[in-house]
């Protein structure tokens, strides 16, 4: 049985209260360790145009990449819906309703990404375990379905689960390539990085050369580095130019070929984005490919919209269609 309490009594509760009071002393101790992670200033959605049909729509694109990546505890879960509206009508009203607000506040806030649905997930384990006890109970008689019913569900939820562990083990692809760079590229090598997430320690002439082209692509790393005692660094420090933190549209990727040759870089580290480039991007990245010679590859996944440490997992197919997390990463070498 579900032990039920008013909402008066539930406010009452000191764990309630004591864990309210937590949360707060948490976002105010995260806000003020690092403002300028509190992407809702200028990440947020409030200007724009908000729809019922949006409100759905933004429902779908949370839990549909769920379906699709897990499939059996989807299913488990609305199993476990099912039996609440039978047996715990109340209870089932409140997780349709605490779903429905958190997705309700992301869509008037902020935006909608695949990995938001980790918060749910806790709530979702609870849901369709109990729908799974009751499966179980009604097939106490049916003891051969009921052992293969949960052995195929069992089977089903581990092998992702392998394949993740094993793919996690390779190391993502652009940690593999940065690996290699620090163990064959000699130090203060010119290096133009375009690959998403992908960054290589930079000399304080790299970023001050970065920060000439575009001020806005500098991060906190960049700026400690520019100031920080060489002899600190843990890893060989390049002359890179950073540039996936770079606007896709930036005007620097038109001629990027051309200050390539100028500025006399040896190499570049090339990778597409999962969510496609832009025009001028993808002419940058054609070029920069054509002009230098293949002298190291990473393969990873180069399926549209899949990216593992992004948690956009899309089809479970998707985990068995690469070599390793991460886009496949190409370094290119360059005759000056």
């Amino acid at each position: 049985m579900v032990e039920r309490v008013s909402l008066l009594q539930l406010l009452k509760d000191r764990r309630v209260i004591f864990g309210a009071i937590l949360f707060i002393l948490l976002v105010a101790a995260s806000y003020l360790i690092h403002p300028g992670g509190f992407f809702l200033r200028y990440a947020h959605s409030t200007t724009e145009i908000k729809s019922l049909l949006g409100f759905f729509s933004a429902v779908a694109a949370l839990f549909l990449p769920f379906i699709r990546s897990e499939p059996f505890f989807a299913v488990w879960t609305l199993i476990g819906l099912i039996f609440l509206f039978k047996n715990e009508r109340r209870m089932f009203s409140a997780t349709l309703l605490f779903v429905g607000a958190y997705v309700l506040i992301f869509y008037l806030l902020f935006h909608i990404d695949d990995r938001f649905i980790a918060y749910q997930i806790p709530l979702f384990a609870l849901v369709s375990g109990y729908g799974a006890a009751a499966v179980w109970h009604r097939l106490k008689n049916l003891r051969f379905i009921r052992i293969t019913l949960f052995s195929i569900t069992l089977v089903g939820m581990v092998i992702p689960t392998i394949r993740v562990d094993t793919l996690l083990l390779k190391n993502d692809t652009r940690a593999q390539a940065r690996e290699w760079m620090e163990s064959n590229l000699p130090q203060g090598a010119k290096i133009l990085v375009l690959s998403p997430q992908t960054r290589l320690s930079a000399t304080p002439t790299a970023i001050r050369e970065q920060k000439d082209i575009d001020p806005q692509s500098l991060r906190s790393v960049d700026e400690a580095e520019a100031v920080l005692d060489p002899s600190l660094l843990k890893h060989k420090a390049f002359h890179a130019l950073n540039l996936y933190t770079l606007r896709a549209d930036h005007p620097f990727f038109e001629n990027v070929a051309t200050y390539r040759k100028e500025k006399k870089y040896e190499y570049a580290v090339l990778a597409q984005s999962i969510y496609g480039e832009s025009p001028v991007k993808e002419k940058a990245l054609a070029s920069l490919v054509g002009d230098g010679v293949l002298i190291a590859r990473f393969p990873g996944f180069d399926r549209p919209g899949f990216e593992l440490t992004e948690g956009a997992i899309g089809s479970l197919s998707n985990l068995f269609s690469g070599a390793a997390s991460g886009p496949t990463v190409s370094i290119y070498r360059y005759e000056l």
